[in-house]
């Protein structure tokens, strides 16, 4: 059984970049004619196999989590597959709607100052 969750925007990803397990793309809203703002997102099913959770999982967790679905986004990808993904700013109201609610809290803490980590390291190369 799926959950519905109301995905609000789609982006355009204009760079990649993978690590400590956790994918992360760098993009813009596609609905924007203006796309100088480019913002950090991180890819939820990267994040899942990160704290050991299934992703269908994770997405009906998030759905119950009514401050985290600002924060969704999908991109498509050269498969037009849709890939779900998270602005890196609101990685705190997601672990925090996980928490809980996930059977590893050290796998989601750890997880949690990974991220934090990467989006420092790609703020830092900017």
């Amino acid at each position: 059984m799926s959950v519905f969750i109301n995905i609000q925007k789609e982006i355009v990803v204009t760079d990649y970049y993978e690590k400590y397990g956790l994918k992360v793309v760098k993009g813009s809203d596609k609905a924007i004619l203006n796309r100088i703002q480019e913002v950090y997102y991180l890819n939820l099913k990267s994040f899942a196999s990160k704290i050991k959770l299934e992703f269908d999982l994770l997405m009906e967790l998030i759905n119950y989590s009514p401050g985290i679905n600002e924060y969704l986004a999908y991109y498509r990808d050269e498969n037009y597959k849709f890939i779900r993904v998270l602005e890196l700013a609101g990685r705190n109201e997601l672990v925090g709607g996980l928490r809980g609610r996930v059977p590893n809290l050290e796998a989601l803490r750890k997880t949690r100052e990974q991220a934090y980590k990467l989006h420092n390291q790609l703020m830092e190369k900017e």
